[in-house]
């Protein structure tokens, strides 16, 4: 049906000959996204239907069932609601006993529908205001302290005065570059005047002087304003990581979504108390060293051997405090 070359009617005709099935009871199973592996939540008092992700396994791929909605709505397109802030952590979340991805349903009570994170598998099940609150708790123990905040800024600070004496010979080569170049306007002035060159190669040479001006221009300014871009972002961004659960409270659920996947990459394992993440993470781990272990660290040209992992604990990494 998918090919737009059959009606339904044919289809069902020549599938179900033998079967009762009757037309819009044949229309209804090609619209059904059960078959995509999604389940319709009812409108349920304010609360609008929609279309979530199910447990078991779909039969059809995605692509084949929205080209069959677009055929049977003449074109408009199927709304799949594949994402919904109640569900923050799915597909972030890895359950501890059989390491396969959490996901998301409701329950519907007596009164409410109640939102569960759960294994695919049928091990374990979590309501969701539990789990989101632990992780905001857990989100805390990954915010910098004062003193790592000191730390590195000082470090960018050094880092930035290492670069300024390169940073000051590119500046007085492009500053001599622009020099130049001027001298060389001055001069072609001077020859169209006198008469040497024609009109002509006046204005060509002059466009191609001006050109290289606004280059060499334009790259002084991206080192000015680079220098200043570079110590703002770092401030920026410390600033962020040691008030980070509280920016991840008051950021859209995009945002929080984006957030979380930055940060723990590789998900994370939650027993319905606890969290860690499910590998190491090897900025966190360096976070999460004290200063006193920051100093002993030498710094060494990273080979195949010589991995800053080695200094992560081996189930996953729970934070320390500092």
């Amino acid at each position: 049906f998918a090919t737009g070359l059959y009606s339904a009617e044919s289809l069902r005709k020549k599938y179900y000959p033998k079967i009762q099935i009757k037309k819009q009871s044949f229309l209804n199973l090609l619209r059904a996204p059960v078959y995509v592996g999604k389940i319709i939540i009812k409108e349920w008092r304010k609360e609008e239907e929609e279309v979530v992700e199910s447990l078991h396994e779909p039969i059809i791929d995605e692509n084949t069932f929205a080209k069959v909605q677009a055929i049977l709505n003449k074109n408009k397109k199927f709304k799949v609601v594949k994402s919904n802030p109640n569900f923050i952590l799915r597909n972030h979340l890895i359950c501890h006993k059989c390491n396969g991805k959490l996901t998301g349903s409701f329950s519907t009570g007596r009164s409410k529908k109640y939102s569960y994170y759960h294994c695919q598998k049928g091990c374990k099940s979590y309501p969701t205001k539990k789990a989101d609150i632990k992780f905001e708790e857990f989100l805390k123990r990954y915010e910098l302290k004062d003193e790592m905040c000191e730390l590195f800024i000082e470090m960018m600070n050094v880092a930035m005065s290492r670069k300024k004496d390169t940073h000051k010979k590119s500046l007085e080569k492009i500053d001599a570059d622009l020099e130049s170049s001027n001298q060389r306007i001055q001069n072609l002035e001077d020859k169209f005047i006198d008469g040497e060159i024609s009109l002509k190669d006046y204005n060509r040479f002059l466009s191609r002087y001006n050109l290289k001006i606004d280059r060499l221009k334009g790259e002084r300014e991206h080192i000015l304003k680079g220098n200043k871009d570079v110590l703002l972002n770092v401030k920026s961004t410390v600033r962020l990581l040691s008030n980070l659960s509280n920016f991840y409270q008051n950021v859209d659920f995009s945002l929080k979504k984006k957030l979380i996947g930055s940060i723990f990459k590789t998900g994370l394992i939650f027993d319905g108390e606890k969290y860690r993440t499910a590998k190491d993470n090897e900025l966190l781990n360096l976070i999460f060293l004290r200063v006193s272990e920051l100093e002993k660290l030498s710094i060494k040209k990273a080979g195949k051997k010589a991995r800053l992992s080695t200094y992560a604990p081996p189930l996953g990494l729970e934070p320390r405090t500092l």
